[in-house]
């Protein structure tokens, strides 16, 4: 996969389109997103912070889709320029996947089991899932052509691939023709990003847009 979504060009670029920001969720609320839903039940044992989703960004493993400088109110009348970080909804993948390590002294994602043996060995390892670490150092400098098919996984091709694709459904118009209503469950449901979109334009002219 990761050839053909490499090829996704953004805004102004063969006439692909913007990405819709009203798909994507603020810094903010995206981090509440991530951590509780509309009942107020944790999705995720660990908070997810501000500084966490910087390590994920330096890692290039959580990358918000979209930044733009917008004017915000403060104290009182005063208003100031700031830049906001957007992230889609489908990026609680990663963030789950990487929620369980800690950040080191330098604001970086750190494993938690391996940090005195990275310190050590002057290298990194990142928690994926909870349940298995990779050497930050052996994977970055991977190129696809080099992973051995049965053996390896980079994490670092896998959120690239899946930040494109992001790019490409968050484009697509929002589905409304099959929208299920659940009676009597609406106001759990209306702070929630819609999550069905229409594939007629990838499926019609998945040659231009690929």
């Amino acid at each position: 996969m990761h050839d053909g979504v490499q090829k996704i060009k953004m805004e102004n670029e063969n006439n692909i389109p913007a990405l819709k920001k009203e798909h994507l969720y603020p810094e903010q609320s995206f981090m509440h997103y991530c951590e509780r839903d509309e009942m107020s039940s944790r999705k995720l044992p660990r908070p997810i912070t501000k500084v966490f989703l910087d390590a994920c960004e330096k890692d290039r493993l959580v990358v918000p889709l979209l930044k733009q400088i917008e004017t915000v109110h403060g104290d009182g009348a005063q208003t100031q320029e700031v830049e906001i970080r957007y992230y889609s909804p489908f990026q609680i993948y990663l963030v789950a996947a990487l929620s369980e390590n800690e950040i080191d002294e330098d604001g970086n994602l750190c494993d938690a089991t391996h940090r005195e043996y990275g310190k050590e060995h002057n290298t990194r390892f990142i928690n994926w899932g909870g349940w298995s670490a990779f050497n930050v150092d052996i994977y970055r400098k991977k190129k696809e052509e080099d992973l051995d098919e049965k053996t390896d996984i980079s994490y670092f091709l896998i959120a690239d691939d899946f930040h494109q694709l992001l790019k490409l459904i968050h484009t697509l118009k929002e589905e409304t023709e099959y929208e299920r209503v659940i009676n009597g469950r609406n106001r759990y449901f209306r702070n929630l990003p819609r999550l069905q979109y229409d594939l007629r334009p990838v499926q019609e002219g998945g040659k231009e847009i690929w």
